[in-house]
């Protein structure tokens, strides 16, 4: 997962990958097994805390709009 999210981290995106992969290239950071992580990592309880209500944020202002 790492060496894909390295090569590709110029390309704007989401990529969605399992807790236990997480914590993998964490470990292997915190472990010195790679110098820099240059593409952004966050759990799932991060990425629901703050997506989640960005999202329904988002979905209320398009229906507000419309009306």
């Amino acid at each position: 997962m790492h060496a894909g999210a390295k090569k590709f981290c110029d390309q704007k995106g989401v990529w969605k990958i399992g807790q236990a992969h997480v914590a993998e290239i964490k470990q292997m950071h915190d472990d010195g097994e790679i110098d820099d992580i240059n593409y952004n990592i966050v759990t799932q309880q991060e990425f629901d805390e703050h997506f989640l209500p960005w999202s329904k944020a988002r979905e209320k202002a398009k229906t507000e709009d419309s009306v």
